[in-house]
């Protein structure tokens, strides 16, 4: 198994450069509920990697589940052994490829962040140059 990790900038907080880390190996990916209701993890484990595995062309190395966490919402946060292998899944081209060989209704969300910022009018468009 390979894992990458990047030693810590002086004055950076270990547990963040180790989670930041984590989160580029993690995948959203969105099943069919019933698949992730019915199945336990170690068989959505061996069912991703088959689906690795019989992938042409071949994943980089290190396109392994190295772990899966299940959502509430039916779908699956899947982290891969390498940093690498999880943009080369998010590639469309590959995305493509590995939904195709799980699920038609299988697909690969992107990862969203909300952000709150206080004091901003409601009249703000952030599509206009003038208002930015």
């Amino acid at each position: 198994m390979i894992v990458t990790t990047v030693a810590p900038k002086h004055g950076e907080d270990p547990r963040l450069t180790r989670d930041l880390e984590r989160k580029k190996r993690q995948t959203l990916l969105e099943l069919n509920p019933d698949e992730t209701t019915t199945k336990s993890i170690t068989e959505l484990k061996e069912k991703i990697d088959a689906a690795l595995n019989s992938m042409s062309p071949s994943p980089p190395e290190g396109a392994k589940v190295q772990e899966i966490n299940k959502l509430r919402n039916g779908g699956i946060i899947l982290q891969l052994v390498s940093k690498e292998a999880a943009d080369w899944l998010r590639d469309p081209i590959n995305e493509l490829a590995f939904t195709s060989k799980l699920d038609d209704n299988t697909y690969i969300r992107n990862r969203v962040y909300l952000i709150l910022v206080p004091r901003v009018p409601l009249t703000l468009d952030p599509n206009s140059q003038e208002h930015l």
